[in-house]
């Protein structure tokens, strides 16, 4: 049985857990695990680590990742312990959206569960907060100061954005619903130009992508105006009053 696991691997590189109990003509997970344990696995940290695949058959990057089909694999474990290793050799930290950029998928929940560890740091810098590891925020962040200019920096007119600035806009995004929102920061984003994505993404605190759709959107000129009331709402219409006929 162990000669036609390896080669189901081998020809489709990853496999879900239903994939591996067919191979393997179980219903058990714990047999399925129990084999899977033999070639020393891994677990994807994307699609909620509903895949698996083997040693061998990946090629991890100078990060430690993988990706096959658009599922991603890390050689240090799940998605919490590759975001704790990524920060803690990276000589000046990440954003968010830097992780997000580099794991291709969403990590702010993962982030403030190393937050509440202890794991990480978050420290203000220019119009974003970068995460530092615990043991070498100093060290990250002095190297983050020293950075040169360039992609995913403001433009020099730009400056610091202020602090309460930056409350005046999550106060503003939180009058606006989903659409709108999108479209305003695909706005801002337009008017940087170059990195603007990331950049407006940091300084509202929202995933990139969703800054890059409004941005997208409003390039290809198909916006439509949809309603954004209940239908419904509002003040009634006035009905007219029939005009008597003379014979009344």
């Amino acid at each position: 049985m162990t000669p036609a696991f390896e080669a189901a691997f081998k020809r489709e590189k990853i496999l879900s857990m239903s994939q591996v109990k067919d191979i393997l003509g179980t219903g058990s997970r714990m047999t399925a695990f129990r084999q899977l344990r033999k070639f020393h696995y891994f677990t994807s940290y994307s699609h909620k680590g509903m895949f698996y695949t083997l040693p061998g058959i990946t090629e991890f990057d100078e990060f430690g990742l993988w990706s096959h089909r658009n599922v991603y694999f890390s050689r240090h474990g799940t998605l919490l312990e590759t975001i704790s290793e990524l920060v803690q050799t990276s000589p000046s930290g990440y954003t968010a959206s830097e992780l997000e950029i580099r794991l291709h998928v969403f990590v702010q929940n993962s982030v403030k569960h190393l937050l509440d560890r202890g794991v990480l740091n978050r420290k203000r810098h220019g119009n974003s907060y970068v995460y530092f590891y615990s043991g070498k925020t100093r060290e990250q962040l002095t190297s983050r100061k020293r950075e040169l200019p360039g992609h995913g920096k403001l433009p020099p007119q730009w400056g610091r954005v202020p602090e309460d600035i930056v409350d005046y806009l999550a106060t503003f995004l939180g009058i606006l619903d989903e659409k709108q929102t999108r479209l305003y920061l695909g706005l801002e984003s337009l008017k940087l130009g170059h990195g603007g994505d990331i950049l407006i993404a940091d300084l509202a605190g929202v995933n990139f992508k969703t800054v890059a759709r409004g941005r997208s959107e409003l390039q290809s000129r198909g916006i439509t105006a949809e309603r954004v009331r209940e239908s419904g709402a509002g003040r009634p219409p006035i009905k007219k009053k029939r005009r008597s006929s003379s014979s009344e």
